[in-house]
């Protein structure tokens, strides 16, 4: 289609990756997304033991709210200077839940869990994300301060996207291989950041053991990975496939 309407090989491969990406994250997110369906809610009286735990072992105090109004299906960590701002917001909307966020939040932060996020291993590698936070070492204190991974559109997605093409003038195999391995490299911020919460997260587990955190960083690698990959596949198929371009006389 793309092809037939005389666009570039690789704006056609580009828009056609992502599609593709997308396509095949959604179906890896919604099996993620029905193996934590499917386990049990823990219990408040849980949730508190783990607070209280990361607050001994650690020394961090770290609040909790279940807010499924707030973020949906999601689970997340926000830092002190983050809550604070969710905080106004929802008291400049007049928003019922900032009386209840006023009263969780703690000094290293807020987990906050949606709906079908109240489970075992998430909270953990949340609270995971709040030990790196503030005790992690350079890396994952920088990460979590400045926020690293929203510049990833600079840093990852152009550089991945620039060395699918590159290598996809190789064929498609040298595309994929180039595209897929600097999409990983590129975004070693937040591949590092989800290590680090599933480290720390195992440290809080009362088991040891960290539920989804295979399926958890397996999707986030995915993510770095698919999109640079199939678009430098694509872009090498294409290029082959386009007649050389005729001298002017």
């Amino acid at each position: 289609m793309f092809e037939k309407a005389g666009a570039h090989p690789a704006f056609t491969a580009i828009v056609l990756g992502s599609l593709g990406s997308r396509a095949a994250l959604g179906l890896l997110n919604s099996g993620v997304g029905r193996e934590t369906e499917a386990a049990p809610h823990i219990s408040p009286q849980h949730v508190d033991r783990l607070l209280q735990r990361v607050k001994s072992t650690h020394g961090v105090d770290i609040g909790y709210v279940h807010a499924p109004q707030l973020i949906d299906g999601n689970a997340a960590f926000a830092s002190p200077e983050k809550a604070k701002r969710l905080l106004k917001s929802l008291r400049d909307q007049g928003n019922p839940l900032a009386a209840e966020m006023r009263k969780a939040i703690k000094s290293d932060g807020l987990i906050i869990t949606g709906r079908n996020t109240k489970k075992q291993g998430i909270i953990e590698h949340e609270l995971g994300h709040g030990v790196a936070a503030a005790q992690g070492n350079v890396v994952e204190r920088a990460n979590a301060k400045y926020d690293v991974p929203k510049y990833g559109f600079l840093y990852h997605t152009i550089p991945s996207y620039a060395a699918a093409i590159i290598g996809g003038k190789r064929g498609p195999l040298a595309g994929a291989l180039a595209g897929g391995i600097a999409g990983g490299l590129t975004d070693a911020p937040k591949l590092y950041s989800e290590y680090s919460a599933n480290k720390y997260g195992r440290e809080i587990s009362e088991t040891g053991e960290l539920p989804f955190s295979g399926l958890n960083f397996s999707t986030y690698l995915s993510r770095a990975v698919l999109p640079g990959a199939l678009t430098g596949a694509l872009y090498g198929a294409l290029s082959k496939r386009r007649p050389p371009e005729t001298p002017a006389a």
